[in-house]
């Protein structure tokens, strides 16, 4: 036991060499990776457009937490004209559908998000397959595409594509 006492503060070293020097640049593909990723279809690998996207209320205040399924988001989610509509602590999803350019899938994804100071942070952003959301989505009002663009006051609104 006592022969190998050397390796390890040889050991600690070069852990401390490789969080400290190799994880980030591992970090940072992975993130670039997935930014360059965007909006693509998982089955063709064709590019994504946003087709309609409505802005809703859900009932959770700050870091409150929720699941993530598609059921709760069809079962509690409260459309809104405006992010204005918004109370003060509590937060809202952006939900968006997706189309694929190549061969018309579509999915739906959800934005949850917290609004501070006029400033959207961002809780969670999950995909979902089309098909639970259909109905759903047909009985919401959507956000046309020019209010997608600007808001009444002309300053830019955070849109699906641009937070993706």
């Amino acid at each position: 036991m006592g022969d190998y006492l050397w390796l390890i503060p040889l050991i600690i070293f070069l852990l401390v060499i490789f969080v400290r020097f190799i994880l980030p640049y591992i970090v940072r593909d992975a993130v670039k990776k997935a930014a360059e990723k965007g909006n693509i279809c998982d089955k063709c690998k064709g590019g994504m457009d946003t087709i309609s996207e409505t802005l809703c209320l859900i009932p959770v205040s700050f870091d409150h937490k929720h699941e993530r399924t598609a059921e709760y988001y069809i079962n509690n989610s409260t459309p809104i004209q405006s992010v204005e509509q918004i109370p003060t602590g509590n937060r809202a999803c952006r939900i968006a559908v997706l189309k694929c350019r190549i061969c018309d899938r579509k999915e739906v994804g959800v934005v949850d998000f917290l609004r501070v100071r006029d400033t959207e942070i961002t809780e969670s952003i999950d995909i979902f397959p089309y098909e639970p959301f259909s109905g759903f989505i047909e009985r919401l009002p959507q956000i046309s595409a020019a209010e997608r663009s600007a808001d009444k006051d002309g300053s830019s609104v955070n849109k699906f594509s641009d937070i993706l």
